[in-house]
């Protein structure tokens, strides 16, 4: 179960830059990373988020009494 403590923060850590990415590049009004579309930042960010609470989920469904 600890390399699934580490994914989950790898990937949550992920994430949150992903979408301090795509903030920035809203706000600047320009494309940091060169995607087609500034939505796509937020569509990544919520995938590595998604991947995280399945993550999290999956120890808590684990976890030995």
């Amino acid at each position: 179960m600890y390399l699934f403590d580490w994914l989950a923060r790898i990937s949550a850590s992920i994430g949150v830059l992903i979408l301090f990415i795509g903030v920035m590049s809203v706000l600047t009004k320009s494309n940091i990373l060169g995607l087609s579309n500034l939505v796509n930042y937020f569509q990544v960010a919520n995938t590595f988020f998604i991947f995280t609470i399945v993550l999290l989920l999956h120890k808590i469904s684990h976890k030995k009494d």
